[in-house]
């Protein structure tokens, strides 16, 4: 950028003198495109991630895959893991499967987003060792292990998924089964929430709704999210779910306790 430089105004202004000033350095996202359904090539999702892996610095994945209903690949091998800050987004969503043991998506970056993909029949559905992992509109379904499998100090927020009907635990933190919650939250795996009541009710008008209580224990002095799902049929485990309803916000008070009542919205079956 250039300035102008000098004093004064009117008669004996001194002229002035051009003066370059360094801008701090900007670097673009680079844009990764995935075309179609191929395992491998040109277009598919496995070269778009290489690609990504190999550019230093956050991308974007973007999958868009025309003329095509329920766009799904079937991979011979896995795909690699994610290994550099990206976000991978499907316009009309895109599914991962395979006849083979082997994990859906595996993140090992931080501060990677995922959004649209699907994965059925895999070993676990996706499995993160990064920080901040996001999972947005996301399904894991009828794989033999996990849905969602936390390990190495990774961290994971999910955002309006389905994860059902897999074998084991829907999300796995540890990689060691259920964590039981602990009062103080001292083993830095967060607890899960108490629902204490869920209680269905129609109040004769034509309006249905359900009153959902429960309790919750962790940092104190801390806003924790919770989101409420239901499911149509009896779980695998008490805590698999399917259908979003609601997410919120709740404050832990001095000694890390916080209660909740919601009226949520949506598919109530099973509450």
């Amino acid at each position: 950028m250039l300035k102008r430089q000098g004093r004064g105004r009117g008669v004996g202004r001194r002229a002035g003198r051009a003066v370059a000033e360094a801008l701090e350095g900007r670097r673009m996202l680079t844009v990764f495109h995935v075309w179609n359904v191929n395992d491998s090539g040109a277009g598919s999702l496995r070269a778009a991630i290489e690609s990504a892996n190999a550019s230093p610095g956050a991308d974007r994945i973007s999958i868009s895959i025309l003329n095509t209903f329920d766009p799904t690949v079937q991979l011979s091998t896995a795909l690699p893991a994610i290994t550099d800050p990206v976000h991978v987004y499907a316009s009309i969503g895109l599914t991962l499967t395979s006849q083979s043991a082997m994990n859906g998506l595996e993140i090992a970056a931080p501060d990677v987003t995922v959004e649209r993909l699907r994965v059925r029949g895999m070993q676990h559905g996706f499995v993160s060792t990064g920080a901040r992992t996001r999972l947005v509109n996301c399904i894991s379904h009828q794989n033999s292990g996990n849905g969602v499998r936390v390990l190495g100090g990774g961290s994971l927020e999910l955002s309006n998924c389905l994860i059902d009907n897999n074998s084991l635990q829907p999300i796995d933190v540890g990689g060691d089964g259920p964590t039981a919650n602990d009062v103080p939250d001292a083993d830095g795996v967060a607890n899960k929430p108490v629902l204490t009541s869920a209680q269905a009710f129609d109040n004769g008008y034509g309006t249905r709704g359900a009153l959902v209580e429960g309790t919750f224990r962790g940092p104190a002095d801390t806003d924790v999210r919770i989101d409420l799902y239901s499911t149509s049929a009896p779980p695998l485990y008490n805590y698999e779910y399917t259908a979003a309803l609601q997410s919120f916000v709740v404050r832990t008070d001095a000694g890390g306790f916080a209660s909740f009542a919601r009226l949520p919205r949506g598919n109530l079956n099973g509450l």
